[in-house]
């Protein structure tokens, strides 16, 4: 789901809080569950900010996040966080 918050710190906020709640930074394993040394996932999830002077930002998460930070939003909602790529010019 994607997930509306009203400024990067409010997403910073929250993402804190759920890292330290739920043991981050988390050791990665191999396939067959041996741990890699020295690697380690450090977030959960990262704020897209807003491309114009928007102070709000978005963040992807599962589904299963309870409570919802903030409001789900559609992805035909949320594309105006994700800029599109500009075709290139004749030059």
């Amino acid at each position: 789901m994607i997930v509306q918050f009203d400024t990067v710190e409010d997403f910073d906020a929250w993402h804190s809080e759920y890292k330290s709640a739920h043991g981050y930074p988390l050791q990665c394993h191999t396939p067959s569950g041996d741990p890699v040394p020295g690697v380690f996932v450090t977030d959960y999830t990262t704020a897209q900010k807003h491309p114009g002077g928007d102070p709000r930002c978005v963040a992807e998460m599962a589904d299963d996040i309870r409570p919802v930070p903030g409001p789900i939003l559609t992805p035909a909602e949320a594309a105006e966080f994700y800029p599109q790529p500009q075709p290139p010019t004749a030059g």
